[in-house]
């Protein structure tokens, strides 16, 4: 059946807001020092994912695992990013993250509508919840992603966080998976090499 125009309008209107996603900024610098943007950050795990899904060796919906890769981030449109610094020791700071992502799709749900709206909403809380096998797997792409941006940018951008977790942040969401381990186990050796490269009075305390 045909889309109706109003329900084309209202996909346009989500991927008009999810324009934010553009110009919100992460704490990560990019190697040509700019800031990344959020749809850079998710980009970048969706094409980690169609490129490591097929060889994962885990029983994976590659379709299922690339809708939520591009979506993850997608509250971030309402929520904005919250480095992962400021809730990693702090409950009542990843709860109060938690709180405003879940009501910024339930915000995502009502714009898009109907039947699109619904498994956005659902997908997403799949992802957020590691409900799935799928969402395990986006879920520690969306990690390695974020390591792998910090090993890219200059050194003088880590801050002490990203120098205590380097070595283990990784380690519970990749765990999983023998080709995840591995791809941690890689991500991780660049991240030592970085830090063996340089003083820790150049990072920002």
């Amino acid at each position: 059946m045909e889309s109706s125009s109003e329900h084309l309008k209202k996909i346009l209107e989500l991927v008009s807001l999810a324009e934010r996603l553009k110009v919100e900024r992460r704490n990560s610098r990019t190697s040509f020092d700019t800031k990344e943007s959020v749809a850079d950050h998710s980009w970048r795990v969706a094409l980690l994912a169609m490129l490591l899904a097929p060889t994962s060796g885990l029983s994976l919906d590659v379709e299922k695992v690339l809708k939520m890769a591009i979506i993850h981030d997608l509250p971030e449109i309402f929520s904005g990013d919250v480095p992962y610094f400021l809730t990693i020791d702090d409950p009542e700071a990843k709860s109060k993250k938690d709180q405003k992502e879940g009501e910024a799709i339930e915000q995502i749900r009502d714009i898009a509508g109907g039947q699109i709206g619904e498994e956005l909403y659902l997908l997403w809380h799949e992802y957020n919840e590691c409900q799935s096998t799928e969402a395990k797997f986006v879920k520690a792409l969306d990690k390695i992603e974020a390591q792998m941006q910090h090993n890219q940018a200059d050194f003088q951008f880590w801050n002490e966080h990203d120098l205590k977790y380097a070595m283990t942040w990784l380690n519970s969401y990749c765990d999983f998976s023998d080709q995840l381990s591995k791809v941690r186990e890689l991500v991780q050796q660049d991240s030592s090499s970085k830090i063996g490269g340089h003083s820790l009075a150049s990072i920002r305390l």
